[in-house]
């Protein structure tokens, strides 16, 4: 895969798409054939606009499904001089990046109004806030915040992006290089390690059917990750994929985020809302922390999954959708099943196929390469400089348990470029890791023990010493532990770890 988060990087690609963001506000990036969206950094100084922030957030809105990275997904062709439009309805322009004649990505710059037809532009957009139920005092203001570029501007812009894609295509080698062979990733993921391969082929099989995935696996090990690249590679790929996790969401709402509500079905329905399913129809729901989810809404949950049919809160008539389903969790859904905690008939059918995403401490060979993406993704976030970590710093990192997988892996990471600030190696002396290795708790682990039992055993070992490093500050040792606060409560209390306080 071509790395395009070097590009980026590039000092001068760089400071002329600083320019343009200095100059216009225009959002500046690189959209690739295969998917990928980088956006150059924007300067520290540059203030979010209004428009693209409240626009995308009102999931209850047409446009909440046609997202931006949707809109620039579209533009990526040879054809430089065809009129772009987000879903937002701004304004873009793009410029082709080609290698031995093949366009592989374009640069864009995008998020104005063509200044000849403003006005015409600003009511549409108006209209469109107007009847998303957008405060009407506010869209005046968003709308005025919005870049007006006459031709010549336009022009001047053509040519600076034009200026950019030179640059990335004449470092030739230097950037277009590869992170990973095509054996070695799968969607967003990469890995080397015999369990990442064994996943990959799994999710090639799995990816083109329709039928319902349940994912499992720890914290911070990527369930979304697999879930997008479910998506991504199955005939619905050009279809919404819609993603919500249930913990998220207050229990009084989530029958109404899900299945939508009717005017005056209760208190503050003020008109009729479209749920999740119906935003999803015809592609992919991502249903994450399906653990966590009421009995009462299992049985709902399963109707939507025998029948394709649900009832919006407050509705007469039933409503029909076609959706592929998946689904996550972190919980061990046939011991929930057994405890009476979760539908025997919803676990079958949400358990058609399961995908287990490894913890990282059992494919530590990908650490390296983790360490390389996530260093150049990070100082390309803060705008720092290309760099990369020390040999000793690649050792410790190598040693560590990461109980809270990649996603601890990825913060710490981030901290350490960040903390290097212009050095171009990252030395040991940021890491902020405890000493303890994976080793540490081998003693936990013995024969004597059957291997449920020494999960459980090295599950209160960790819980145990993670509680007593933070003073029994269970938020803090819910995120060093990479998990919610919510399970960490309940694991504490279901193996009594108060008593050792």
């Amino acid at each position: 895969m071509i790395n395009w988060t070097h590009a980026a990087l590039l000092p001068a690609a760089r400071r002329i798409a600083r320019h343009i963001q200095d100059e216009w506000g225009l959002w500046v990036g690189v959209a690739t054939t295969d998917g990928q969206i980088v956006p150059f950094p924007k300067p520290p100084t540059s203030p979010p606009r209004p428009i693209c922030q409240h626009f995308a957030a009102n999931r209850s809105t047409e446009g909440a499904i046609r997202t931006c990275a949707g809109s620039v997904a579209n533009w990526v062709d040879d054809d430089e001089h065809k009129p772009r439009i987000c879903h937002v309805g701004l304004s873009a322009i793009s410029v082709p990046i080609k290698r031995r004649g093949k366009t592989l990505a374009v640069v864009y710059a995008s998020g104005f109004l063509h200044a000849e037809d403003a006005a015409r532009g600003a009511d549409l957009i108006g209209a469109s806030l107007r009847a998303a139920d957008f405060d009407a005092s506010q869209v005046g203001p968003w709308i005025d915040d919005i870049p007006r570029l006459d031709r010549r501007k336009r022009d001047v812009v053509h040519g600076l992006l034009r200026a950019i894609a030179a640059d990335i295509e004449g470092h030739g080698e230097e950037i277009i290089t590869l992170d990973a062979s095509e054996d070695d990733r799968f969607g967003a993921m990469i890995g080397r390690s015999p369990e990442m391969q064994k996943l990959f082929r799994v999710l090639r099989r799995v990816s083109r059917s329709n039928t319902s995935v349940l994912i499992e696996g720890e914290n911070g090990t990527g369930k979304e990750l697999i879930a997008r690249a479910l998506h991504a590679g199955s005939m619905r790929s050009d279809l919404p994929l819609v993603i919500q996790n249930v913990a998220a969401i207050p229990a009084e709402l989530i029958e109404s985020e899900l299945f939508g509500h009717r005017k005056g079905a209760f208190s503050g329905a003020h008109r009729d809302r479209e749920g999740l399913f119906e935003m999803a129809n015809n592609g992919t729901f991502f249903l994450d922390e399906i653990g966590e989810m009421t009995m009462n809404l299992q049985v709902k949950l399963l109707r939507v999954l025998q029948e394709g049919t649900f009832l919006p809160v407050g509705a007469s008539a039933f409503r029909k959708v076609d959706v592929r389903m998946l689904c996550a969790t972190n919980r061990e859904l046939r011991e929930e099943v057994k405890k009476g905690n979760f539908r025997e008939d919803l676990f079958f059918r949400i358990n058609v196929i399961t995908i287990t995403a490894p913890p990282l401490r059992h494919r530590i060979e990908d650490i390296p390469l983790l360490v390389d993406f996530f260093v150049a993704r990070a100082a390309l976030h803060h705008d720092l400089p290309k760099k990369q970590v020390s040999a000793e710093t690649l050792k410790r990192l190598m040693a560590h348990s990461w109980p809270g997988n990649v996603r601890e892996l990825e913060n710490e990471i981030e901290k350490l470029v960040i903390m290097s600030g212009d050095e171009p190696i990252i030395e040991d002396t940021y890491l902020s890791l405890s000493t303890k290795t994976r080793s540490q708790f081998s003693d936990v682990v013995t024969a004597d023990l059957t291997m449920p039992e020494a999960v459980e055993s090295l599950e209160r070992h960790m819980i145990l010493d993670g509680l007593k490093r933070n003073q029994w500050n269970k938020s803090q040792t819910a995120r060093d532990l990479g998990v919610s606060r919510r399970n960490l409560i309940r694991k504490v209390a279901d193996f009594g770890l108060e008593e050792d306080r």
